[in-house]
């Protein structure tokens, strides 16, 4: 062993080391990769700070692992120094000391030793584990080293980090930054341009504040009309409220932008840290390991923060600038606007004069005209007689005055002249067009004077009633809560008519189940009521959870109600920054009035001329154009002038030439040759032209002008209506929403009402089920009793039938025939047990291995169980007939039974009769006497018989000889007697046809099985429930009831010490309330007596009472029978009668002696079809 051990040693050494120089190698590649990443990416040390950290950590994790491994190693190899130096003294020792020491060893060997080798092994064990690990280890890292070496010659190390930056940027993140900043600068650009104008508004303010006021009321007057005539008031208010929703639609924009943005970083954050290991790698390459976004998104908030200061600074300014205009607004008269609305236009006294006076130029200047038009053709007449002289040409002086030919000093004047008539042109034509836009703007304003008259009051509705998008919103929103509210009203309505409808099916519904008395007693532990009881508490359960769902519900309701209360104030608040807003407009305006406003005069004028003397505008308009055609005729006239001007000008150089030479020959070379004048005079008409195409582009311009003041007005009064839309569309929402409240608050109402009904109904059924319950007890016990008077009658009339046997067979002997004829008879007597969880049959054995009977019970009926057989031989003997238990193989004689009288002739005449099941007559051949009276026969659930072709036996619920037991005077209802066609039905039959009502069924149903079974009106026997399920008596609505009656019959299992307890005893124990158990009870002991199921027969009240089985407060309400609830309603008259009542209406048959409950088919359909059940229409509501 120490050799071994030392080999062992050896190998895990070496391997040790081994292992210790790879890891050593595997740690230097690590460390030279480390630092060869560290070179590579220095601009990466913030981003892999974790990774080295880890990556360090892992390093001295396995620096520590080897400092350990060498340690155990250290201590092995002293351990081994001390083996080897007792095995070199063991060695150096003499041969007889070393066997002695061989022996001693062998036989009494060292315990110490003994350890220390134990702990040797374990450690060598242990040391090979930690190899074997560190070899894995080993492998795992070079597996990465070779990938990483791989990935290292695939890619150079520059073009990963390159990739792993790239996967770390978001783009989207990008882009929303980048979105973000570029909204930043906007809204610093926009703060810093509203911030300039709110300083230039901030001075100008200063400056008129430092003028002088107006001091006289008639100036503030006229200065009051001006503004109400000012056309770019309009303009201005309009251009400032676009500007001021457009800065807060984009101030919006952008602050639910930074709130997007916070709400994904914080979607991000959770993910992080609900992410799992390797996850969270990842998302921080892709999310957390981008510090500059991280900065910039921190700076943008900054950013955010200082431009919402800047605003509130801006709006702190705003209110000062408001409080300063309001003080210098008290300062100045207030003059109404209504006041001079509704005047009449009066002509001016003025504008009258000025139009006599411009209707006398106008006749002056068409009479001077009339005057020049005759000039100029008189001059024009002379101009063409000269031009039609035939002029006399002369070579000579041609050229000398070709040679000879100067501008004369008057034509230079003339044209000198002419340049400064041009010149005069040009500015009257400009001053006509700067006149012309003048009174375009004075018709303009005249315009829109009488539009801003007309809509003052518009632009007014404009201000307060102002398209609201949150609104609209906040409509819809409600509008989709009502339709989810709607929703869950109805599913709260569909739950309610589940529970109405499943309550109506209890109601209607009893367990079924077929009951055998002697099979179930003793062997059977139902739970059955604990289950129920487990049910009902369930479905409180889910009752009082649905209610706390309900009021959660309605809390979150309150909730959203109080959301919308709070959107409502934020609404209110959007008002008044609104008004805020509009009082600066109005201070801008106010400033632009101010300045566009005269000095101020200090003429006196008169009041009244001034505010009731108004211009017309018809007299306007056509003093306008009677100053366009003044223009016009001016503009005629001069031209005229000038060219009769010029026509004077050549006539008085034809004149000249003509008096100074004798031909015209110089003249006319003049005309023709003066290129110069042509070229003016050119030069003039392509300014005239000019000037008329400008005079065209002008009058367009003034076209397309009106145009666009028609297409504002138009757009001016489409916003007006959509603005009266908006608000008839708010005020209905508004309505809507007050009428979603107040529905919302009546299903509220009507939930509790619900509720509270719900409970009511509850208690009533547990009431109801509570008194079933004792009802069923006591009519057990009652069954009990019966059940034991019944058995003691069978034992009498057994002794009686067996004396009469014995003396049959002493005088009936048969003769021995010489033919052998053989005839069997078979039967298999099987019992079974009823398995109280499931109610399913199980053999004796698997009830004795499930623990529901002990040993003595299962050995009872093993001995039971029998397989007979009858086996008859006619010979030349005679007769001789043999019964064989093929189970366990014994023959017994018949003949022989009835020589040493154990039967007698009358028993085995009865038996070939029939009358005695094979099974009796077995147990009377074979000697045997009955089972102890421990073992009732109650405990056998079912027989089965197997019949041979010869002969067909059945054994039933009672013995053939005690089978009139069930229809006397102790059994319940059986079933339905029909008066009209005198025909008999059992309980189902007549339910089908509405013999009775469902009510009466399930009750009388319930009696059945609570004293003893299911009857079957054929066969007069009585079934458990699922047996009468399975022949169809019974429907299987009624299951659990009647499972739950049956309980009353066979017991109720105690889940503490695993006894069967009477009904009474499980209502002491608290295991069944008295109402349940009440029905039970007194139909019991209606029908003979209480039912013990420890005992046979049936047990009266008072004998119940001294036992111990009832109490005394329950057997006075047995015994006072006035008192019983009135369940039953009679089919023949209607009314509601108890059991007891019932019973004494009841008629027995006279072949089965069976209680039939009279009725009468024609009747209960009348009643059925006019009287419904008062629950159901109270449930439908």
């Amino acid at each position: 062993q120490e050799n071994d051990v030392t080999k062992l040693y050896m190998e895990l050494a070496a391997e040790n080391k081994q292992q210790l120089s790879r890891l050593e190698f595997a740690k230097k590649i690590v460390e030279k990769k480390e630092v060869h990443e560290d070179i590579e990416a220095v601009h990466e040390q913030t981003q892999k700070s974790e990774n080295k950290a880890a990556t360090s950590r892992e390093s001295e994790g396995l620096k520590s692992q080897l400092e350990e491994e060498r340690r155990k190693v250290a201590r092995i190899e002293e351990d081994l120094e001390e083996h080897r130096k007792k095995l070199l003294m063991l060695k150096t020792q003499k041969p007889i000391e070393r066997v002695e020491e061989k022996e001693v060893i062998e036989y009494y060997r060292d315990p110490q030793v003994e350890s220390d080798l134990s702990k040797m092994v374990k450690q060598i064990e242990d040391e090979s584990k930690k190899g074997r690990s560190l070899q894995e280890d080993i492998e795992v890292m070079s597996r990465k080293l070779a990938q990483m070496e791989s990935e290292k010659k695939v890619a150079p190390a520059q073009l990963l980090t390159k990739e792993i930056t790239k996967i770390e940027k978001d783009p989207s993140l990008d882009g929303e930054a980048a979105g973000l900043r570029q909204e930043i600068k906007r809204l610093q650009e926009e703060s810093l341009a509203a911030a300039s104008e709110l300083e230039q508004h901030k001075r100008e303010l200063h400056m008129l504040e430092r003028k002088q006021p107006n001091i006289r009321e008639k100036v503030v007057v006229k200065e009051l009309i001006k503004l109400e005539k000012n056309p770019e008031m309009l303009k201005s208010v309009r251009t400032l409220q676009l500007q001021i929703d457009e800065e807060s639609f984009k101030r919006k924009s952008v602050e639910e932008a930074i709130m997007k943005v916070k709400n994904k970083m914080e979607e991000v954050e959770r993910l992080i840290e609900t992410a799992e290991p390797k996850i969270i790698v990842k998302e921080v390459k892709q999310v957390e390991q981008d510090p500059e976004l991280l900065k910039e998104t921190s700076k943008l908030k900054t950013l955010i923060e200082e431009e919402r200061s800047k605003n509130l600074m801006l709006t702190g300014e705003l209110g000062e600038l408001q409080s300063q205009y309001s003080i210098a607004e008290k300062q100045k008269p207030r003059i109404e606007v209504k006041e001079r609305v509704n005047e009449i236009f009066l002509v001016d006294p003025e504008t009258e004069r000025e139009i006599a006076h411009l209707k006398r130029e106008l006749q002056e200047v068409t009479l001077k005209r009339t005057k020049v038009d005759s000039e100029v053709e008189e001059a024009l007449a002379e101009l063409n007689v000269l031009r039609s002289q035939k002029p006399v040409v002369e070579f000579k002086e041609v050229i000398e005055e070709v040679v000879k030919h100067e501008k004369s000093p008057e034509i230079l004047r003339e044209i000198d002249r002419l340049k400064e008539q041009l010149n005069e042109l040009v500015n009257t034509n400009g001053r006509t067009q700067e006149q012309l836009i003048r009174l375009q703007g004075e018709r303009d304003e005249w315009k829109r004077e009488r539009s801003k008259v007309e809509t003052k009051l518009v632009n007014k509705e404009v201000i307060r009633y102002e398209n609201d998008p949150l609104l609209e919103k906040e409509a819809d929103r409600l509008r989709q809560e009502v339709r989810n509210m709607s929703q869950k009203r109805r599913a709260a309505e569909d739950a309610i008519y589940d529970l109405q409808n499943k309550y109506m099916l209890l109601e209607r519904r009893k367990p079924e189940e077929k009951v055998v008395v002697q099979e179930v007693i003793l062997t059977q532990k139902d739970p059955k009521l604990r289950d129920e009881h487990s049910r009902l508490s369930r479905s409180l359960d889910e009752e009082v959870s649905n209610r706390r769902r309900l009021e959660r519900d309605v809390q979150q309701l309150r909730v959203l109600v109080g959301e919308q209360e709070k959107l409502l104030n934020f609404q209110e608040d959007r008002n008044k920054r609104l008004a805020l807003e509009k009082e600066m407009r109005q201070i801008t305006l106010r400033i632009k009035e101010l300045e566009e406003s005269p000095a101020p005069v200090q003429e006196k004028i008169i009041m009244e001329e001034v505010v009731k003397l108004e211009k017309d505008p018809v007299l306007e308009k056509s003093a306008s154009n009677l100053r366009l055609e003044l223009d016009r005729e001016k503009m005629e006239v001069l031209s005229l002038q000038r060219e009769c001007k010029n026509l004077q000008v050549q006539v008085d150089v034809l004149q000249k030439t003509k008096s100074q030479e004798k031909t015209i020959y110089k003249e006319v070379i003049r005309v023709e040759k003066d290129r110069a004048l042509e070229s003016e005079r050119a030069r003039i008409w392509e300014l005239l032209s000019r000037e008329r195409g400008a005079k065209q582009k002008a009058e367009e311009e003034v076209r397309r002008l009106r145009e666009k003041i028609e297409r504002a007005e138009g757009m001016k009064r489409t916003w007006a209506r959509e603005e009266t839309e908006l608000q008839k569309a708010r005020n209905l929402a508004i309505q809507e929403r007050a009428s979603l409240e107040s529905e919302l608050r009546e299903l509220e109402r009507q939930k509790q009402q619900k509720v509270l009904f719900l409970r009511e109904e509850s208690k009533l059924l547990n009431q109801r089920t509570e008194s079933d319950r004792q009802k069923k007890k006591q009519r057990e016990h009652e069954f009990s009793l019966l059940e034991a008077d019944i058995l003691r009658e069978k034992d009498q009339i057994y002794n009686k039938e067996r004396f009469i046997r014995d003396l049959q067979s002493k005088v009936n002997r048969e003769e021995i025939n010489h033919e052998t004829q053989m005839r069997e008879t078979n039967l298999s007597t099987k019992i079974s047990i009823l398995d109280p969880e499931t109610g399913k049959d199980m053999s004796p054995y698997e009830a004795y291995r499930r623990g529901i009977i002990d040993r003595g019970q299962y050995i009872q009926l093993q001995e039971l169980e029998c397989d007979w057989e009858e086996v008859t031989t006619l010979g030349p003997n005679g007769e001789i007939s043999l019964l064989l238990d093929k189970k366990s193989g014994k023959q017994y004689s018949i003949d022989d039974a009835l020589r040493l009288r154990r039967i007698t002739k009358e028993e085995y005449q009865l038996y070939r009769d029939g009358k005695i099941p094979i099974s009796e007559f077995a147990l009377l051949v074979a000697g045997e006497t009955k089972p102890p009276s421990s073992l009732s026969i109650g405990s056998i659930i079912s027989k089965s018989p197997l019949t041979s072709p010869t002969t067909h036996q059945t054994q039933t619920f009672f013995p053939p000889a005690s089978q009139k037991g069930v229809g006397d005077d102790t059994s319940p209802i059986a079933g339905v007697y029909d008066t009209t066609t005198d025909t008999k039905y059992n309980i189902k039959t007549a339910l089908a046809k509405k013999l009775i009502d469902p009510m009466t069924a399930q009750k009388l149903l319930e009696a059945q099985a609570a004293t003893g079974g299911i009857i079957d009106l054929i066969s007069r026997d009585r079934f458990s429930v699922h047996k009468a399920i399975e022949r169809g008596l019974i429907d299987r609505t009624y299951t659990q009831r009647l499972l739950n009656a049956q309980k009353a019959f066979t017991g109720i299992e105690d889940p503490v010490t695993k006894r069967r307890l009477s009904v009474g005893e499980a209502v002491q124990k608290g295991w069944m309330t008295k109402d349940s158990a009440f029905p039970y009870l007194q139909v019991q002991h209606l029908t003979g007596g209480l039912i013990d199921p420890k005992k046979t027969g049936r047990i009266p009240v008072p004998e119940a009472v001294q036992t111990g089985m009832i109490t005394t407060n329950l057997a006075n309400r047995l015994q006072d029978e006035s008192n019983y609830e009135k369940d039953l309603i009679d089919p023949v008259t209607k009314e509601k009668i108890n059991y007891k009542e019932a019973m004494a209406l009841c008629q027995k048959d006279s072949l089965s002696h069976l209680l039939l409950l009279p009725a009468a088919s024609e009747g209960y359909q009348r009643y059925h079809q006019a009287s419904r059940s008062p629950r159901l229409s109270r449930f439908r509501h």
